[in-house]
This record gives C-alpha cells, sequence and structure tokens, in this order.
C-alpha cells in the first residue's frame, strides 16, 4: 500500500488510505443480502460444486456462505455431499484439516439443514441420503454434533 501511495498527492493519499481503512474493517453480514436462487440456479451451482469442489473444499464452503447458506438449503446439499465424500476418500487428515478450518461454516449448514428444512430433506430420498453422508462423514473425523445430528435426525 505504502508504495502506491508514493508519489500521490497527499490529498489523493488520504483518500486512498481511507478508502483502505473502510475496506478492511468493514463488517458486513451475508445473511442480511438479500438472495433468491432459482431451482434451475441452484441446480448449476450443484452441477459446478460436484465438479471442482472436492479439490478446494474450503473455497467451496466460503462461496456457499457467501451465496447465502440458507437460501442454497436444502439443495446444496447434494453437491457439498459429494465433496465431503471424495475429499474423505482422497486423503482422511486433509478433509479433517479443512473441515477445522470452515468449522463455523460447516457447522451453519448442518444446523440449518436440521432445524429449519429437516422436514423438506425428509420428504426426498436424494436430499436425506445428502444430509446423512454430510452427517457420516463429519463423524468418521470425529465430530460430535454430527454425531448428535445425525441420531436425532434419523429418530424424529
Amino acid at each position: 500500500m505504502l508504495l502506491q501511495l508514493t508519489g500521490l498527492p497527499l490529498d489523493t493519499a488520504v483518500a486512498n488510505v481511507w478508502w483502505f481503512l473502510q475496506f478492511v474493517t468493514n463488517q458486513w453480514d451475508v445473511n442480511k443480502v438479500k438472495a433468491e436462487y432459482s431451482y434451475k440456479d441452484k441446480c448449476f451451482l450443484n452441477v459446478q460444486i460436484e465438479k471442482y469442489g472436492s479439490n478446494h473444499l474450503n473455497d467451496v464452503l466460503y462461496t456457499v456462505y457467501l451465496l447465502n447458506i440458507s437460501e442454497l438449503l436444502p439443495e446444496i446439499l447434494t453437491s457439498i455431499s459429494s465433496c465431503f465424500t471424495k475429499a474423505i476418500r482422497n486423503s482422511k487428515e486433509q478433509f479433517a484439516k479443512e473441515i477445522i478450518d470452515s468449522q463455523v461454516i460447516v457447522d451453519m449448514i448442518i444446523l440449518k439443514s436440521f432445524i429449519f428444512y429437516s422436514d423438506e430433506i425428509k420428504k426426498d430420498e436424494k436430499l436425506i441420503n445428502a444430509y446423512e453422508d454430510i452427517l457420516l462423514a463429519l463423524t468418521e473425523i470425529r465430530n460430535e454434533k454430527a454425531a448428535v445430528l445425525l441420531d436425532e435426525f434419523r429418530i424424529h
């Protein structure tokens, strides 16, 4: 940043620093951003995530978060399940590391799915399998929340 400011007039440099500070320090809540996705949009995202996601799990999870998880659920579970299955098959240790790095987002996905979309998930065999596969993959790396949710999902 300093190299970019060298040689600029003082008012321009101050404006650039001010913009940079606003950009860096400005926190925004993704859930407050209005986003609506059609079923066709969700299908497109599922295809892209299934195709490229298993090798870039953290990026996929962060992208799903930025696109507003609540708006993508429950349909997005199928591609997340596919990514988890491929990633854990490739390297369980790497999968565990990536899940730990994105734990907050993973927790949002599994908890929101259970709390808000459980009934909708239970109406579709594909979604049931996807959600259970996600939870099973997480239990393989000793995620206790996933184990509890899996038991509760199957019981109720």
